[in-house]
């Protein structure tokens, strides 16, 4: 399936915090094709450090397809014959030196400075990131979405669109949420992927467009961000440690660090980082930590259906599960599945046949 990435301009937007972003855009794709009805549309939000990239290719010479590729298209969970998919870019996407992205974020030319935003973008909320993508339902003359789906951040931004325009949304599909708001714990842990990037002396606040690069601090928190997603059993499998051999030489010996995991995790993020702007990393972290639909329950129309991994180390299954109970008790009509992974959190991109077929029940509800 070739796709084509498109960009939408959504114009001047004031932020829930009150500031003022011109020119705002995003970028999307869509597969599939919207019915005479106009009511066959899923909205489909990414993860943390993804794109709106989330099947097909873009020429047939691309090394992969979109992350979601095994759950979207003809046949599949997602049916692309019955279904019009489109794939959003978030605003202020990490992914801000990425030609395939077109999103409005930092490493945007500010009007008033002639230069990148860097630190000075506003900060948003999870508000925000859906208040932005409605005018483009608008646009195709979609009134209301079959479904809003979305893994990790993307489940994030999914709730969000039921809590924000609830008579918008007929289904949610949330795979692998925090909970219907980030914990503190949860919080903290998002949080301490920007650490890195702040300490190194190549940041200087964000301004950095102009100068060295933080390489560093990115690499860093990458590394963090990758290592908090997978699971400990995976490195376990995949990557046993026979032994710990002390070497000639005082204080010589070959640490447990040095073997093929460390080399898995550094190999992956080298190949993962091409593109990705810091100063973004540390703006959208700290945007989803401003997520909290607690308030907005009794107003939430759509179906919605956890889909938690017991495995999951970023977002525990704990707080999916009482958030899950919290949803029980309202108005709201929730379903729960639980998955195993290996792979922990990225479970939801990598073993997506574990619950492929929970999407398929749940969308002929």
């Amino acid at each position: 399936m070739l796709v084509e990435k498109k960009i939408f301009h959504v114009g001047d937007y004031q932020t829930q915090l009150g500031e003022h972003i011109p020119n705002v855009a995003f970028g999307y794709e869509t597969y599939g094709e919207l019915n005479a009805k106009r009511d066959n549309a899923i909205l489909l939000p990414h993860y943390f450090s993804g794109s709106s990239h989330a099947a097909g290719k873009y020429k047939n010479s691309d090394a992969e397809a979109g992350y979601w590729d095994a759950l979207i298209g003809p046949g599949k969970a997602i049916d692309t014959n019955t279904f019009f998919v489109i794939g959003v870019d978030c605003l202020n996407n990490i992914n801000g030196f990425n030609p395939n992205v077109h999103s409005t974020g930092p490493t945007t030319i500010r009007p008033s400075t002639g230069k990148p935003w860097g630190m000075a973008f506003p900060d948003l909320t999870t508000v925000d990131l859906v208040n932005v993508q409605k005018p483009l339902l608008d646009s195709l003359g979609i009134e209301k979405l079959y479904a809003a789906i979305g893994a990790s951040g993307g489940s994030i931004q999914s709730m969000q669109w039921a809590a924000t325009f609830p008579a918008c949304v007929e289904r949610v599909i949330a795979v692998v949420p925090p909970g219907i708001r980030l914990s503190e714990y949860t919080s903290a842990i998002v949080e301490m992927w920007t650490a890195p990037i702040k300490v190194d002396a190549n940041w200087c606040d964000g301004g950095y467009y102009d100068s060295a690069f933080p390489e560093k601090g990115l690499d860093a928190s990458l590394r963090l961000i990758t290592i908090n997603g997978l699971h400990y059993r995976m490195a376990s499998k995949l990557f046993p440690i026979e032994d710990v051999k002390q070497e000639a030489g005082k204080g010589s010996r070959h640490l447990q660090s040095e073997t093929g995991f460390m080399d898995y995790i550094h190999a992956f993020c080298d190949q993962r980082k091409v593109g990705i702007d810091p100063n973004a990393i540390i703006k959208l972290a700290d945007t989803l930590q401003t997520f909290d639909i607690r308030d907005d329950l009794e107003k939430i129309s759509a179906k919605m259906l956890f889909i938690v991994c017991d495995e999951d180390l970023i977002f525990q299954p704990a707080d999916a599960l009482a958030s899950y109970q919290q949803l029980e008790a309202s108005p709201v009509d929730t379903a729960l599945v639980r998955f195993n992974s290996d792979y922990g959190h990225l479970g939801a991109i990598l073993d997506t046949d574990k619950f492929a077929d929970d999407i398929r029940t749940f969308l002929q509800r």
